[in-house]
């Protein structure tokens, strides 16, 4: 479990619990964390993070993967994203996922984010009064303003 007690990939952020300029600001914190995390990178996926690339949600959305800093990470298209994690052969999908896995759980990695966990809270925090104003946006009588989420 990640030090900050979410069930890794399980975290708050759910899927559609955030609006798509607040998935662009975490994708844009995926992307610093691996550039930042450079050595880590090469070390386990034995390539720096790409220039360009995709976003990957190792558990899948489809299985309830959460939209969360522990559950993504920055792959090259061809050569981990398409090529590994999502090839036909699951030996490929075996070895990418194994990497992927020790690589968010080096120290490197963690210590990027302890620096960075009021970022993290913050999106989290986002994800929870986005959720509940959605929620609350179909209820009948309105929240007077005053009232807390």
């Amino acid at each position: 479990m990640p030090p900050d007690g979410h069930e890794e990939g399980r975290g708050e952020m759910r899927k559609g619990e955030l609006t798509s300029s607040m998935y662009r600001k975490l994708s844009e914190l995926v992307r610093q964390r691996d550039r930042a995390c450079r050595e880590a990178y090469i070390r386990y996926l034995g390539e720096p993070p790409p220039e360009t690339g995709e976003i990957h949600h190792i558990i899948k959305r489809s299985a309830c993967g959460a939209d969360d800093l522990t559950n993504l990470i920055f792959l090259s298209t061809w050569k981990h994203h398409d090529g590994g994690c999502h090839s036909p052969d699951p030996e490929k999908v075996r070895e990418a996922n194994e990497a992927i896995r020790k690589y968010m759980e080096c120290d490197q990695v963690r210590e990027w984010t302890d620096k960075h966990r009021d970022k993290v809270e913050h999106f989290r925090q986002q994800a929870r009064e986005y959720r509940i104003r959605k929620t609350r946006a179909g209820c009948i009588p309105k929240k007077p303003d005053w009232a807390k989420f």
